[in-house]
């Protein structure tokens, strides 16, 4: 059978050391506290935000705002659910097993990330933003600024000097100061159109700041939840491959597979890992070249 291009045992552990810790030199309300997510559910911290009896789904249904902010570090957004891995930074919600799940999906109108992406690594990428487009509503906008390597690229090459060569790789592989701080991706318009298609989102166009930081607001044009919530295993698999690989699954795949149940996490990272890999990554890719 053909490996679609890594284990889904990788799927869990891809958060690590994701978020981009930003330190914007503000201090932080010491006596807020941020909801902590352990090991699949909350708990309270220093705060009433969620009383230790209420149950996750309750606190979410009343509190979650419509619009979140990923790995928002210091830099934490009025009206935004701002999210963090870094307790220093007294986010709304500190995700400590670095998992989304329990957020609620077709939710948001708009997911923030900026410098966020760069800090994941590459073998990881594809989940953080079929994540992110999952929180997403149907139209609901994405943004995301990350690295332009071209930009850092010819920056480097027109100064020719070591003083600018050496401070701009900064800006290529991370300030590398802090866990959290290293920079495992790099982008180009092509690269981050075909993996913002992978997942459902359109991009604006982009734009370029600073001549290294590409930005855009990308556009959530398509749902596959009923691929999630379908009961018949064989017919999730095959429609899956058929819509995003646009074959059939290989011969003997839907019975060497371990079936995962409708509307389980396991569904979701099925689908999940079906959606993001290499395949479907080149195959998308080339069809976008061929349109022009």
């Amino acid at each position: 059978m053909k490996d679609l291009g890594r284990s889904r045992g990788q799927d869990d552990v891809y958060w690590r050391q994701s978020f981009a810790w930003r330190r914007a030199g503000k201090e932080h309300d010491v006596n807020r506290a941020p909801v902590v997510l352990v090991m699949g559910g909350f708990m309270s911290v220093r705060s009433k935000i969620l009383s230790p009896k209420a149950g996750a789904e309750t606190w979410l249904a009343n509190n979650t705002p419509r619009k979140i902010n990923i790995g928002c570090g210091f830099d934490k957004k009025a009206g935004y659910l701002n999210l963090d891995s870094d307790p220093a930074c007294s986010p709304d919600v500190l995700v400590q097993d670095h998992d989304l799940y329990f957020l609620p999906r077709n939710h948001f109108d708009e997911v923030f990330a900026k410098d966020v992406l760069e800090h994941i690594p590459r073998a990881f990428m594809m989940n953080a933003l079929f994540d992110w487009a999952s929180l997403l509503k149907v139209g609901g906008e994405l943004f995301v600024q990350t690295s332009w390597i071209y930009g850092i690229i010819d920056t480097m090459r027109a100064a020719g000097t070591f003083e600018v060569i050496h401070n701009w790789k900064m800006c290529l592989f991370g300030n590398q100061a802090h866990p959290g701080d290293w920079h495992h991706n790099g982008f180009t318009e092509e690269t981050l159109r075909v993996y913002l298609e992978a997942v459902g989102l359109k991009d604006n166009g982009f734009t370029i700041d600073d001549g290294w930081l590409i930005a855009t607001r990308a556009k959530k044009t398509d749902d596959w939840g009923h691929l999630l919530e379908t009961s018949n295993y064989p017919r999730f698999l095959t429609e899956s491959y058929n819509l995003f690989l646009q074959r059939d699954p290989e011969e003997g795949r839907i019975q060497a597979n371990r079936p995962t149940a409708a509307g389980t996490k396991e569904r979701y990272h099925e689908l999940r890992y079906i959606v993001g890999c290499a395949e479907r990554l080149y195959k998308l890719g080339t069809a976008i070249e061929a349109r022009g």
